[in-house]
This record gives structure tokens, C-alpha cells and sequence, in this order.
């Protein structure tokens, strides 16, 4: 409080403890002030004060501890106007419920540009607690039995998307686009991808995102180690990670933070209820902005950025069916958190080719499989197809017969139909018949092949001896050889074209699944809004009591206007304030030619850094703005304001005689 300016300090101070008795200490008139706010008596009538707009504020202020005006106008946005909030924050300052931590962001000429953060009153904070839980963002619309939906997300869908790639590689045009006959292809094995606008190409966005491939010359290029690894997670963290990946593409340690918001989120929605989409996307919002907070500051994990993009975030978790629709309202599939029983041995194979993957398959034992067959359908279960061109991309990766066959027999739950091992056997009998390989090649002098039979470091990078002294090497970079040469003590001389930076893996971490649960009693909306509602109705007796008793004081019109004001805004509680308040009279509008007035009204905006609203005429009509004057300039024909827009903190010069009109917003004490 000591920071405020000294006209606002101590027109508080009077509000509260009446007139200043001189000398005066500043420190010791917040010490009693402090006293004053910790009374029981005072303590009671300040609780029945809050309603359910400062219930929304003050949580948002608590949970974020230290928030800036544009970030809650953000937050906000869709529940009051930038005036509308900023009268509600001066409201609650007045109220003493709230204070600003004023900082310097920067300098304007001799005008400085303040940002500030609001944080709970440290005094109050104690009885205002009870009132103040995030939950209060996310309270249900009403109750409803939740039909249980298919999650597309499915491990079996996931391994439908790495065999499809596996085996169908330029599938791009040069725009960036999926090629047609590739789109319509994708939609035959995902049915439920038509349901949204280019649906099958977010698939390739969120692999990319997550570095499970990258596309070189319209070519995928997967990242079979990154697949791995990914599979590692458990059913709903690999869910959660590909949801966000879908619409954003962050650093691992944003991607972590971000993806952990969205499991806290999920977890925060009951069982059984439907809420409106707007709640959720304030709500998620508001989990970002705190989970943000002071981590390495970084342009695409600013509330802002991730603000832009949650409209779409709720879109894609309801097309992947994380979240339902009913009623023009959202609820969570309740399968999401259900365990699942996972087959041991996942796969049925039918003679005719075609085999069926179990329901809650795990992605991991399905990864090698999937490279020998491809996608037909997947639904509850995946249908899969073992075909002749899908075994060919199998043994060109260095696999044989034997491998194929022994990870086959290894998931499934009956004996590979007779047919399809002859026909398998035939295909690799065929395929080696004429081998021509692609890739690095090292020639080796007799004395050193000893280094490539036995050395391991050396010896687990060869894919096939070649002949005496010639080798195949299993490296997708040169760097890879070169460390183990040098870890033998051996030089070489590379012949050929320097290959193509292969794409960065960015490992992905497991989510938290302990986090503190956040208990609170009101689930529906409509209970809590009852509660508001009643506490207010009580107060607002007393409203009435003390406008009743302001009025038998007979005071001058102006006077007992600008009293009931405060009383109406509960800044005065108490009877004997009403004789301690300032009243002060100053110039806060003038219109058309009172040019003095417009420049008085500018003055007293500048001197107090307030909120103006400005009319002007435009080729358009009028049109009005809300601003803070930070400078007037003398000039040959009158003087020009300087103002900055609010929110947007837009540079403006204006004309001060082409003012239509200007007011200064003003319905605090402290505006």
C-alpha cells in the first residue's frame, strides 16, 4: 500500500480509519489499518461481500499469484470487457481484498508505461481461502449419465499409423499436402478422420511434432527408435502427448509442462457431468498460464500463443472422442481413465491373410509386426493384411524368413496357418535371389577384419558381410562409424556425398499421475450460483440499512451521491465510515469545442494514471477507445494527446480539439 500515490493512500486510509492525525508515520497508519482488517467483526462483513465475480477474480489472482491486468483481461475475455474487468480490480483494491506490486516495464519519453501484478491480501487471505478453489472455472452445467465412446487413440490405431508410413513413403505433394489417392486411403482405415476437415493430415502434424517422423523431399522418414520410445509410455499418456502435438509444436521441456496441464485438466472434469466448451477452454487456460509461470521464458509457451490455439485443442481431444458432445455441451469419455486388460498375445491369423489385433494391445509388441503387414481397418479391433509388398519392405530392412516367422509365433495365440509360412518362405527365397543394397559399405585390409569380427563396437554396426573384407553397415550417419573406429583406435577415409542431417529425437517424459488432487463441494454450476446468490441477498440488507442511515445525515446532493456509491460498491461496511471518506469533486468529462475542459480532463488522467474513453470521428463513423494519456504536446494548432490503448498497449496520437469527447472511467476510489 505504501507504494500507492499519496492521494490514493491516504483517501484509503481515511475510508477506513478516518481523518490522519499529524504528525503520521505512513508505516504505522498500514500497521493499524492491519489491525482495523483483522477485527472478527470486520473480518464477517467483508466475507459477505464477495460475490460470485470476485470469487472468479480473486481465484484467478490466488492461483496465479502475481498476475498482471492484460493476462486476467486475457483470461477474462469472454466473461467481462476490458472496462468492465478493470473496474471490478480498482473495486477490489478499494475493498482492500486485493494489492498491486507496481513494476517499470518500460519508458516513453519523460512517461513511464506501469505493468503490475495483483496478488490476495495477505491479511484476508486466511478467511478468504474457503471461497477461492480453480474448480469454481469448471463447474458442470448439469448432471448426465456418460455414454461410454470409442477413443480413436487406440495403441492398435497408433501402430496402424506407423505401418502405413512404414510402407507408403512419398505421400506428399510438393505443397506440403497428402496426395489424394493417400488421403482417401487413410480415411478407409480411419473412418472416423472424415469427420473433420483434412483429419488424417492432423495425424502427420502430430507425428512430426512428437519427432516420430520428419519429411525430407516429400519422403517419411520414420524415427523407429523415437517409436519405441514412445510406446514405452502408458495408454493415456500416449493419448494426452498426441492430442498436444496436434495442434502445438513446442520444445520437450513445453511439450512435458503442457501435456501434464492437459492430464491435471482431464482429471478435473466429474464423472457423469456436461460443461459448456467456453468453461473449459478458460479453464485450461488458466492451468497453462500457472504451470507457465516462471519457466524459461520462451515466445511459444506464452499464454498468448497457447490462448490462440485451445479453441482447437478442445476441437481435436472431441475428434480423437477424449471428449464427447451431448446437448451442445462436453463431457470426458469415461473410458479414458479405465484400466485396460491387456492381451498377452495380441494377434489372430486367419488363412486368408488377415489378421485381427485385440482390443487394448500394447504398442511396443506391435511395432516390429506391423512392418510386415499393412492397415485395412481399425475400429474396436484392427484389421491388418500380410501382403507380398509389405514382407518386401520387411527383408530390405535386414530381416529374414526366420525373424519374420519367430516374431509372428511370438504374439499370437494360435499356429500360423501352414499357407501363409510356405508363402512367406517362397517370398524370401524369391527376394534373395538378387540383393542390391543401399547404403554404407566399408572395404577393410586383412589384418583389420579381425577389428569387424570381433571387436563389438565395431562388429553390432555391420548388417551383412559382403565378402572378404567387405561390409554392410547398419548407420544412418557417418558419425556413428567414425565414434566406434576411434574407440578401436582405427582411422579411415570416407568416399562419398555428405548425407542429410537426420531430424533431432526429443525424448518425452512420463507424466505425474500423483499431482494434489483438488477437492472442493460444488460440482454443478447451478448449486454454486445459488450459494452466491444467497450470500449476496443477505448483504445486500445491509446495503439498504446503510443507505437508510446515509440519508438521515441530510447531506449536500453531490456529497450523499458519491457516498451511496461506495456504499453500493462495498467499499463502506461500516456506519461510522460514512463520515470519514473523501469526496472530492474534479473535471472527469467534456465534450465538443470545451477544448480547456478536453486538456483539464487529460491532465487529470495523466496525473493519476487513469482510464479514458475517447470518442472520435472516423471515415467509418464514430468511434470510441479506451486508452491511459501519458502526454500532452504543445503544437501550432493546439495540442496533440498522447495515449496508449488498453488492452493492446497500441501508440496513439490524437488531436485534442478533434476529440469528440473524453471521460475519464471512473467509479472508484482509486480511479
Amino acid at each position: 500500500m505504501v507504494k500507492l500515490p499519496d492521494a490514493n493512500f491516504f483517501d484509503l486510509i481515511q475510508l477506513y480509519l478516518g481523518k490522519i492525525k499529524t504528525p503520521f508515520n505512513k508505516q504505522k497508519l498500514v500497521e493499524q489499518l492491519s489491525a482495523f482488517l483483522r477485527k472478527t467483526s470486520v473480518q464477517e462483513l467483508i466475507i459477505k461481500t464477495i460475490d460470485a465475480s470476485d470469487i472468479l477474480i480473486l481465484t484467478a489472482i490466488a492461483e496465479l499469484d502475481g498476475v498482471t491486468e492484460s493476462c486476467l483481461a486475457d483470461l477474462f475475455e469472454t466473461k467481462f470487457t476490458y472496462p468492465e474487468l478493470h473496474e471490478k480490480l480498482l473495486n477490489a483494491e478499494e475493498r482492500l481484498l486485493i494489492y498491486r506490486n507496481i513494476k517499470e516495464i518500460s519508458t516513453e519519453r519523460i512517461y513511464t508505461i506501469a505493468e503490475w501484478d495483483y496478488k490476495i491480501n495477505p491479511v484476508l487471505k486466511e478467511i478468504l481461502n474457503p471461497l477461492l478453489n480453480k474448480k469454481v472455472f469448471i463447474l458442470a452445467e448439469k448432471k448426465y449419465k456418460s455414454e461410454p465412446q470409442e477413443i480413436n487413440l487406440s495403441d492398435t490405431g497408433l501402430a496402424a499409423i506407423y505401418s502405413f508410413c512404414f510402407h507408403n513413403k512419398t505421400v506428399l505433394k510438393n505443397n506440403g499436402t497428402l496426395k489424394k489417392k493417400y488421403s482417401e486411403k487413410l480415411q478407409k482405415i480411419f473412418p472416423w478422420t472424415a469427420n473433420k476437415d483434412k483429419g488424417e493430415e492432423i495425424i502427420f502434424t502430430a507425428c512430426e511434432n512428437l519427432g516420430l517422423l520428419y519429411f525430407t523431399e516429400g519422403e517419411i522418414i520414420l524415427q523407429k527408435e523415437k517409436w519405441q520410445a514412445f510406446a514405452k509410455l502408458n495408454s493415456v499418456e500416449k493419448k494426452i502427448y498426441f492430442s498436444i502435438a496436434s495442434v502445438f509444436k513446442f520444445k520437450r521441456y513445453a511439450m512435458q509442462i503442457i501435456s501434464q496441464t492437459l492430464l491435471e485438466f482431464l482429471d478435473s472434469l466429474g464423472n457423469d457431468y456436461l460443461y459448456s466448451k467456453n468453461d473449459l477452454e478458460v479453464f485450461f487456460l488458466l492451468l497453462c498460464i500457472k504451470s507457465f509461470k516462471g519457466t524459461v521464458s520462451d515466445e511459444n509457451t506464452t499464454e498468448f500463443k497457447i490462448k490462440d490455439k485451445i479453441k482447437t485443442l478442445i476441437d481435436i481431444l472431441i475428434f480423437y472422442g477424449i471428449l464427447c458432445t451431448e446437448e451442445n455441451l462436453i463431457y470426458r469419455n469415461p473410458t479414458l481413465f479405465q484400466p485396460e486388460t491387456e492381451p498377452d498375445k495380441p494377434l489372430l491369423i486367419n488363412p486368408s491373410f488377415e489378421i485381427t489385433i485385440l482390443p487394448n494391445s500394447n504398442l511396443t509388441k506391435l511395432l516390429e509386426v506391423c512392418e510386415f503387414m499393412e492397415p485395412v481397418l481399425i475400429q474396436t479391433a484392427g484389421k491388418f493384411e500380410i501382403t507380398k509388398n509389405a514382407c518386401l519392405k520387411f527383408f530390405e530392412a535386414g530381416f529374414s524368413y526366420s525373424d519374420l516367422y519367430d516374431i509372428l509365433n511370438k504374439i499370437t495365440n494360435r499356429n500360423i496357418p501352414q499357407n501363409i509360412t510356405v508363402s512367406l518362405s517362397e517370398w524370401y527365397a524369391n527376394f534373395t535371389s538378387l540383393s542390391v543394397y543401399s547404403g554404407f559399405v566399408v572395404s577393410v585390409s586383412k589384418e583389420k577384419e579381425k577389428f569387424f569380427d570381433y571387436n563389438t563396437s565395431i562388429k553390432k554396426l555391420i548388417k551383412k558381410k559382403l565378402a572378404c573384407g567387405v561390409y554392410l553397415l547398419n548407420i544412418q550417419d557417418i558419425k556413428e562409424f567414425e565414434k566406434a573406429v576411434s574407440s578401436s583406435g582405427l582411422d579411415f577415409i570416407f568416399y562419398g556425398d555428405v548425407q542429410n542431417k537426420q531430424a533431432s529425437i526429443r525424448g518425452l517424459q512420463k507424466l505425474d499421475f500423483n499431482f494434489k488432487k483438488n477437492e472442493f463441494k460444488f460440482t454443478e454450476k447451478t448449486k454454486w450460483n445459488d450459494e452466491q446468490a444467497k450470500r449476496c441477498k443477505e448483504y445486500n440488507k445491509r446495503i439498504d440499512k446503510l443507505n437508510a442511515q446515509l440519508k438521515e445525515k441530510k447531506l449536500p446532493k453531490e456529497e450523499e451521491q458519491v457516498l451511496k456509491t461506495y456504499i453500493n460498491r462495498k467499499a463502506i461496511i461500516l456506519e461510522e465510515q460514512i463520515e470519514n471518506t473523501p469526496i472530492k469533486f474534479e473535471k472527469y468529462e467534456a465534450v465538443g469545442l470545451d477544448f480547456t475542459g478536453k486538456q483539464r480532463v487529460a491532465e487529470t488522467a495523466i496525473s493519476g494514471n487513469k482510464l479514458l474513453e475517447i470518442h472520435l470521428n472516423t471515415e467509418n463513423g464514430m468511434k470510441k477507445i479506451l486508452c491511459r494519456a501519458y502526454e500532452i504536446i504543445k503544437t501550432s494548432s493546439g495540442a496533440d494527446l498522447t495515449v496508449y490503448t488498453e488492452p493492446d498497449k497500441e501508440k496513439m496520437s490524437l488531436s485534442v480539439a478533434g476529440i469528440v469527447k473524453i471521460k475519464v472511467i471512473r467509479t472508484a476510489l482509486l480511479s
